[in-house]
């Protein structure tokens, strides 16, 4: 999904020492909620230069809409 048209509940795809294998979960946008080592669950903007260049994707899970 592009950015910008993020929403809560999707999830930031991030780069970890070069491998895509951390997650975050939207807020509301610009902003997520993730776990570090060390640091609990903590919530962090992902559109700063800390994070931002280690985005790899949004995604949202749309699931079956007719349950």
């Amino acid at each position: 999904m592009p950015a910008g048209s993020e929403q809560a509940g999707d999830v930031v795809l991030l780069r970890c020492l070069g491998a895509a294998c951390h997650v975050g979960l939207v807020v509301t946008p610009g902003i997520m909620i993730h776990a570090e080592v060390g640091l609990d669950t903590v919530i962090d903007r992902y559109d700063t230069t800390r994070w931002q260049a280690r985005v790899v994707g949004l995604y949202r899970w749309v699931g079956d809409r007719t349950a």
